[in-house]
Parts: structure tokens; sequence; C-alpha cells
């Protein structure tokens, strides 16, 4: 049976070890182990479960990379505008930090002015990447 990358720390370098009395399968990264019968941890080590409070906290990253893209959008909706009024040096700036913010999210960064990503700042992430 294949092992799963470590729970903890998601290190894909994990290995089952035995005394030829117990078994464990441990992490070589964060060294956490677990011991039993070899099917038992196998199983173990294997199974995860998803906690209410995991669940929220993954809701609530997934909110917060909203947020972070509309102020993104806001940022380069008004980066063109102050563009279009030749006040490039004001633009450029705030387009920069749009992109700081946009790439640590994980979102393509913007490279042209008219990408269609910030036609409309009502857009959502879904819809636009």
């Amino acid at each position: 049976m294949k092992l799963l990358p470590c729970p903890f720390c998601g290190c894909a370098e994990v290995f089952l070890d035995s005394d030829h009395i117990d078994f464990w399968v441990t992490c070589c990264k964060c060294d956490f182990r677990n011991i039993d019968s070899e099917q038992s941890v196998i199983e173990q080590w294997n199974t995860r479960v998803e906690s209410a409070e995991l669940a929220s906290l993954r809701e609530e990253v997934e909110r917060l990379k909203t947020t972070a893209y509309n102020i993104a959008a806001d940022m380069i909706f008004e980066a063109r505008g102050l563009g279009m009024q030749g006040r490039l040096d004001a633009a450029q700036p705030l387009l920069a930090i749009a992109n700081v913010i946009l790439a640590r999210f994980g979102f393509p960064e913007v490279e042209d002015d008219d990408d269609p990503r910030f036609l409309s700042m009502n857009d959502s992430p879904a819809e636009n990447s």
C-alpha cells in the first residue's frame, strides 16, 4: 500500500520501518511518526480527517483570496485611470503593488493594459482566473 505525504507538513519523503514487533511511518522533514501493526499504521497514516475548524479555515482563506483579488482589481482600475490622465508616475507603483498582491495569492499578474480580468471592478477571481 502506498503512503501518502505527511499529514502535518506535506513532505512526500515518508517511510515505513519495523523492529519486527512494531511498525511505524516516519516523516523525514518533521520527524512525526506513529507506531502500530503494519496494516494499521499505514491506514492511520493515510487517513485524512477534515475537522470543522480546518474546513472553516479553508473557507476563510478563500474569502481572503477574493478580498485580495478585489483590492488588486481596484488598484489596477485606479492605475488605469491615472494612466489615461498621463500620470504614469502614480499609476506604475499601483500596478506593481497590485501585481505583488495577485502573485502572493496565486493569481496571474497583469501584463498589459488590456487585461480582460480588470475591465470590470465587480468580477470575482473564479470568473477571471
